[in-house]
């Protein structure tokens, strides 16, 4: 089986937000793969926390989160706590994240 998700966030100025998500794999050769894309404007903070559960049994499956942030001022910031909870030897599990900044001159409304 394979899984894919895709979200899309856009922050308001000045917010605080919270992403969570948990995905799990009970049988083998499970596939799954999370992408969280944000952009953040004036002094926004965001924090991913994502649980990826694997359970005894599930061999061979593979998980894969990805985390990206466009930070849109020097005072916004992102944070992801990834957890993952791993009970099987032969799987494959990874977890990316990457922050980059767009300076004001670079911006075209």
């Amino acid at each position: 089986m394979r899984t894919e998700n895709c979200y899309l966030w856009r922050m308001r100025e000045k917010s605080v937000s919270g992403y969570g998500r948990k995905s799990d794999s009970f049988g083998s050769q499970h596939n799954q793969h999370s992408y969280l894309k944000i952009s953040q404007p004036q002094r926004g903070r965001a924090s991913y926390r994502g649980l990826v559960k694997i359970a005894k049994g599930a061999k061979g499956s593979k998980s894969h989160v990805r985390c990206d942030a466009l930070l849109l001022d020097d005072k916004s910031r992102s944070d992801t706590y990834p957890v993952n909870d791993v009970q099987e030897q032969d799987v494959t599990l990874g977890h990316e994240a990457s922050v980059s900044k767009v300076g004001e001159e670079q911006l075209f409304i």
